[in-house]
């Protein structure tokens, strides 16, 4: 959810643009439109960001040198 949603839609918009050329559409156009379903999601929940996979994967790639040092795995 952090800063990925540009490259998420990008990824879908070229999705779609395969799929209808694998279908056969000459000249596939994909329109997408941006829609805010829930304006307090944003900011109700943010201590959730700590369960974050890409932040703890990121955070124990950053303390592995440590955690070889001492020896905790």
């Amino acid at each position: 959810m952090l800063m990925g949603n540009r490259q998420n839609n990008k990824f879908w918009e070229a999705t779609l643009r395969n799929l209808a050329s694998s279908v056969g559409v000459a000249a596939p156009v994909v329109d997408t439109k941006a829609v805010c379903i829930d304006k307090n999601r944003q900011w109700r929940y943010w201590r959730n960001v700590r369960n974050s996979a890409t932040l703890r994967s990121a955070r124990r790639t950053m303390t592995a040198p440590f955690r070889k040092i001492t020896g905790r795995g």
